[in-house]
């Protein structure tokens, strides 16, 4: 999960400050540093305290996609799936053409056991931004849930795309690792994983894979 919090550059918040100065310049200045401490606070796994901060952004704007998102996000660390998935919705229908939108709602999808959305709403994140090595990651993931031949093979041609894109990001590895395994490829998957520790070598999944 912390590759959907910490590779997300960008947010509606953002946005909103670009375009805020007559009458919601201090408002969106505002919304723009809870978000920010919203966002650190679920880097630092503070479930409880993030949501509060996000349910009192969401009481003012109803509207903003990074709020859904880092609650989805929230939740999911908590446990409750069933509200993840949920706030995951909620961000998708704020904005449906958000890349990083659909890839939590992917992700909350595939944590409910709804593997077949997951996929479907995965190819959608692609779609929306083919360029961005996330989405093929998330797209990976979501088709090793379903394994068959042929998502077996779409999932490593997701992977690979995402290799290419960033070869040196150690979410990217750990994925390649999960894909390989999901394939049978044990030794491609260690050393995946190997790869993802040199990288990064306090990654929590790959020191555990």
């Amino acid at each position: 999960m912390a590759f959907l919090v910490a590779d997300h550059g960008r947010g509606q918040a953002d946005g909103i400050i670009g375009h805020g100065s007559a009458g919601r310049g201090v408002l969106a200045m505002i919304e723009d540093v809870q978000l920010a401490r919203a966002r650190a606070l679920v880097e630092i796994k503070r479930w409880a305290q993030a949501e509060r901060l996000l349910g009192q952004v969401l009481a003012r704007q109803p509207a903003l996609t990074e709020a859904w998102c880092l609650l989805a996000l929230s939740r999911a660390g908590a446990g409750r799936t069933q509200a993840a998935l949920q706030a995951a919705r909620e961000a998708v229908n704020c904005d449906p053409g958000d890349e990083w939108a659909l890839r939590v709602l992917a992700f909350q999808l595939k944590a409910a056991g709804h593997t077949a959305e997951a996929i479907e709403v995965a190819a959608r994140a692609v779609t929306a931004a083919p360029n961005a090595w996330q989405t093929h990651v998330t797209q990976a993931e979501s088709l090793i849930a379903q394994p068959t031949e042929q998502t077996l093979s779409a999932a490593r041609a997701a992977i690979d795309r995402a290799l290419e894109l960033a070869p040196e990001e150690p979410s990217v590895h750990l994925a390649d690792g999960n894909v390989a395994a999901a394939a049978g490829d044990y030794q491609r998957s260690r050393r995946a994983w190997r790869r993802a520790l040199e990288l990064d070598p306090s990654d929590h999944d790959a020191v555990h894979n």
